[in-house]
């Protein structure tokens, strides 16, 4: 079947902006203790677990983090999870959307990044608005194909033009 004009510049299109998901999602895999190292404005700082962040129109807290290994009948070796119990407290004046697959994820000191993986047994945090003065609590889980590695957890709400918060784990 030919291809029509149409069909060519949709492609390019299209082309053209996977080019640029990649190229923004490469740029972000760096080491990210180097995002702490900046001396300049654009440094984030990285926070412990248990400590509250305060940003403008929200508060965090990871209030603990736990490596569980579960045992599968088609693994020969456990799983490794991290387990984090969170807290986030919507402080501004409208609602927000809070996508935890999309906005909370764990990367490692050499780059790797790992969404949320769901586990049964624990009590998760749900997707869905936060209204103004309202906190969610629960938990989010991560399966994470190595133990001991240095892990951070990002958060990147993106509400409004904030830089991810970072919490050591």
């Amino acid at each position: 079947m030919p291809l029509t004009q149409n069909t060519r510049i949709n492609r390019r299109v299209l082309f053209c902006l996977f080019a640029l998901f990649f190229a923004g999602l490469a740029s972000s895999f760096g080491v990210y203790k180097t995002l702490s190292a900046d001396n300049g404005n654009n440094a984030s700082p990285i926070y412990a677990v248990g400590e509250q962040v305060r940003r403008s129109g929200f508060d965090i807290t990871i209030n603990s983090s736990r490596t569980e290994q579960i045992e599968e009948s088609y693994s020969s070796a456990p799983l490794n999870y991290k387990i984090l119990d969170l807290s986030i407290t919507n402080t501004g004046d409208k609602a927000v959307a809070f996508i935890p697959i999309f906005q909370a994820y764990i990367r490692t000191a050499s780059g790797a990044t790992y969404s949320m993986s769901p586990l049964p047994g624990i009590q998760p945090i749900f997707a869905g608005d936060i209204e103004p003065n309202t906190t969610i609590s629960g938990e989010l889980s991560y399966f994470i194909p190595e133990d001991g590695q240095e892990l951070m957890f990002f958060f990147d709400p993106g509400w409004g033009l904030q830089k991810a918060v970072l919490v050591e784990l």
